[in-house]
Order: C-alpha cells, then sequence, then structure tokens
C-alpha cells in the first residue's frame, strides 16, 4: 500500500532511482525516502525546504535549504 509522503502537506520534488527497485524520494518542507515503494516514508537530513530532486545509482542530488542555509543549494551525495 503506497502512502502520502508528507500526509497532506505539499510535495515539490519526486524522484524514482531506476537502478534501485523501490527507492523514492519526494521533497517539499523536508526530505522523504521510501525504499518499498511508497508504503513507509522516513525523513532524511536536516532539509527544511526541497524543491528538485536527482536519483541515480543510489546517488542522490538535492536543491532545497538545510537548516542555517538563507538560500538553496545544490547538494549532492558522495560517489
Amino acid at each position: 500500500r503506497r502512502t502520502d509522503p508528507f500526509n497532506g502537506q505539499w510535495t515539490l520534488a519526486f524522484a524514482a532511482d531506476p537502478t534501485l527497485e523501490g527507492r523514492l524520494w519526494a521533497g517539499g518542507a523536508s526530505l522523504r525516502r521510501s525504499d518499498d515503494g511508497g508504503g513507509i516514508w522516513v525523513t532524511v537530513g536536516n532539509f527544511t525546504a526541497v524543491s528538485s530532486i536527482n536519483a541515480h545509482g543510489g546517488r542522490l542530488a538535492v536543491l532545497g535549504r538545510r537548516g542555517g542555509d538563507t538560500i538553496k543549494k545544490i547538494y549532492s551525495s558522495p560517489d
């Protein structure tokens, strides 16, 4: 069963990693990840605003703001 990653709040960005079955990412007021195709969502990192996500091969790029940021920045996961 799939669930809403933000419980009715706006989802502003969404990505599915084509190389990892079931791995979904959702962005809005935070960054959320599901490893089971949308059944369970967990908050990842300390993002306070996410407007774009790109995922591939287990790596992630996020345009967003984290605690302490005054503007949105591009964050990427390590190789």
